[in-house]
């Protein structure tokens, strides 16, 4: 971070750096915990009756039972090739977006050598809205095909098509506005806590190679990248924080993107419905899967990024 006020700091922020660290790192954490993810949503799409396989008041072990019982171990992948295909531009997009953002707010910065956990919230906020607007179809393409344990063998194209002409185009974007706020904050508050304690760990991590184990360098170049142990720590902290503030949102719009042939009921109606039907903790349901996979997929992204970018490509990420 030294560094970042000089004429060296110009090339970190190259945009086909951040396209393909941002593209890898998303679909790396995705396929990595896929099957969690697949969890969640039946979880919490499963008062709806979209899935014959879950229901709402089993526990874990007993829907992965089920599911690999009745749908095999390849089940749990189902929506992936979506997922990986919808991660490649939305990883792209949200961490191009951040990473310009962030230049952008450098009048604002806490410090000269620092963005701040406000700039850092600003600017994950404007790459997560972003990302949603641009790939929001494949997300809901992902949620139809995710709950879908009846029919196993469409594809992309086929679920478009089928949306299309049985819903209209704009059930394309069913959700789309609730997903804007809910991804929005939820990256906002990824980036911002992940590399606000990044930072601290970073400097930790220097400190211990230095001062404990007597090496004169960190990374072989004292690049601004911490160990795949900091990023899995910081990213588990800032994952489970943001899970946990915005997962009634997510759930929100997982329903609203299943209302099949009809017009998406409001945000209120929904939240009003979950209430009424299912108490207060309707509004959790899945909570706990999607703890356990964003535990390591935040961990896993950043890293990803951040080695694709530095270790592979050669651009810095400093300053943080």
């Amino acid at each position: 971070m030294s560094n970042s006020g000089t004429s060296s700091a110009q090339p970190d922020y190259k945009v086909w750096a951040s396209l393909l660290g941002g593209s890898c790192g998303s679909a790396t954490a995705k396929t990595a915990t896929a099957p969690l993810s697949r969890l969640t949503i039946l979880y919490q799409v499963s008062s709806m009756g979209a899935s014959k396989t879950v229901h709402s008041h089993d526990s874990i072990y007993r829907t992965m039972k089920n599911i690999l019982e009745k749908e095999g171990v390849a089940s749990m992948w189902r929506g992936n090739l979506v997922s990986v295909i919808h991660k490649f531009p939305y990883g792209a997009i949200n961490y191009y977006v951040y990473e310009k953002a962030k230049i952008l707010m450098r009048p604002y910065w806490s410090t000269p050598t620092d963005p701040g956990i406000s700039c850092r919230f600003l600017a994950g906020f404007m790459g997560g809205c972003a990302a949603n607007v641009v790939t929001y179809p494949l997300d809901l393409v992902r949620t139809r095909l995710a709950t879908n344990d009846t029919i196993r063998n469409w594809g992309i194209i086929p679920t478009l098509r089928e949306i299309a002409r049985t819903e209209g185009l704009s059930s394309l974007f069913k959700g789309l506005g609730v997903t804007i706020w809910c991804q929005g904050l939820n990256i906002a508050l990824n980036f911002a806590i992940y590399e606000t304690l990044q930072v601290k760990a970073i400097e930790m991590e220097k400190w211990i190679f230095r001062q404990v184990l007597g090496m004169s360098s960190f990374n072989s170049s004292d690049k601004q990248r911490g160990t795949w142990l900091s990023s899995l720590l910081c990213g588990a902290m800032a994952g489970s924080t943001a899970s946990m503030i915005i997962f009634p949102l997510d759930l929100i719009r997982r329903r609203q993107q299943m209302c099949v042939g009809v017009a998406a009921p409001s945000f209120l109606a929904v939240a009003r419905e979950i209430v009424k039907s299912e108490s207060i903790r309707g509004l959790y349901r899945g909570l706990i899967p999607e703890l356990i996979k964003v535990i390591p997929a935040v961990g896993i992204n950043f890293y990803v990024y951040e080695l694709v970018r530095q270790e592979v490509l050669g651009v810095e990420i400093s300053p943080r």
